[in-house]
């Protein structure tokens, strides 16, 4: 209202327009909660916000007990929540505020501090904000963000999803294969217990299919959150972070290849979603570009099912910073028991 007295007061003659009636902005500033039947594996039980100017929000706790993935993926012992898993958060996040859309993509993305939980449950808070520029068309972006409760002055991943009427049609024809590749220096085993340091939830690589200096190619198995990620894991994913960290794997086996660092990733330009996985085999086909005397990797990524042909995601302009200290992430010796003393895996450094 003190918007529309300033406009006429003080706005130019002429220049006042008063739309009565709805318009796109609508449907994009007032998400609503999902009438649909989709279950989305990290949302739930985890009730959605809706706050002012359109915004969702979500608060969720990241607790070992129930978030088992967590156990494998440890940083010098202490479990960190994955970069892909936040990709996926968002995704859900913004599925659930606007489900009559489809998400398409997701831009910018950026890791802004590391969540550890080095001896507690940490409580985060989702937003997503629902971009001003973007409210008409077929194509809809929301900011998002993911912080600590603790420490709401610095967010910890920052990204751009796009919403679209419909998923974009994957791409036809042959995708450009990498060039000269040569046998894998390791077996899978090998690289899982020398040069990677993930656990068993995170093991989606079957085989290795060649590396050379343009990079470096798999096949992945797809994941179910009913796979042990959770405790009573539902739903289905709307990208398969696992996925999508078999990609950030394959770069630490190609740096560890090339120039023996260990790479994290920070940040990537655009994911571009054509469907999820439906379960076949995925070929993952990495290209690498080192830069910096291989202290700074940039690399793309294909997700191609193998018995379908179909692309269902590219991965543009994944920055990852690279440094051989890292390396002792694969050397430190940890064994990781869940609830019940169960042991999950352990890992052998040079020394021991």
């Amino acid at each position: 209202r003190r918007a529309f007295h300033n406009e006429l007061l003080w706005g130019p003659k002429g220049a006042v327009e008063v739309v009565i009636g709805e318009g796109p902005w609508c449907e994009m500033a007032t998400p609503r909660s999902s009438s649909s039947s989709r279950v989305l594996p990290l949302l739930v039980s985890t009730p959605l916000r809706s706050g002012q100017e359109g915004t969702v929000e979500v608060i969720r706790s990241l607790d070992p007990s129930h978030d088992r993935y967590l156990l494998d993926h440890q940083l010098d012992g202490k479990p960190v929540f994955p970069f892909a898993m936040a990709m996926e958060l968002m995704a859900e996040v913004v599925q659930a505020g606007w489900p009559e859309w489809e998400v398409v993509g997701i831009r910018s993305s950026r890791l802004l501090r590391g969540i550890v939980l080095a001896d507690a449950i940490r409580k985060i808070r989702v937003i997503a904000r629902p971009h001003p520029e973007s409210l008409a068309g077929e194509l809809l972006e929301v900011d998002v963000e993911i912080g600590e409760i603790e420490k709401p002055e610095h967010p910890n991943y920052r990204a751009m999803v796009q919403l679209g009427k419909r998923l974009p049609s994957s791409p036809s024809g042959e995708l450009e294969s990498l060039s000269s590749l040569r046998p894998f220096p390791l077996t899978v085993d090998d690289a899982y217990r020398q040069w990677l340091f993930h656990g068993p939830c995170f093991q989606g690589i079957s085989t290795i299919e060649g590396i050379s200096e343009e990079g470096i190619c798999a096949i992945v198995q797809p994941s179910s959150p009913a796979q042990g990620l959770f405790q009573n894991g539902q739903g289905h994913w709307v990208i398969d972070p696992v996925l999508l960290d078999c990609g950030f794997q394959l770069a630490i086996l190609w740096e560890r290849a090339y120039h023996d660092m260990t790479p994290l990733p920070n940040r990537f330009k655009l994911y571009h979603r054509f469907g999820s996985p439906s379960g076949s085999p995925v070929r993952c086909s990495l290209r690498a570009w080192s830069r910096e005397g291989g202290h700074n990797l940039l690399t793309d990524v294909y997700f191609q099912e193998t018995t379908t042909g179909r692309v269902i995601g590219i991965l543009e302009g994944m920055e990852f910073s690279c440094s051989q200290a890292l390396n002792r992430l694969a050397q430190v010796r940890y064994a990781i028991a869940r609830p019940g003393g169960r042991s999950l895996f352990t890992v052998q450094g040079d020394g021991e």
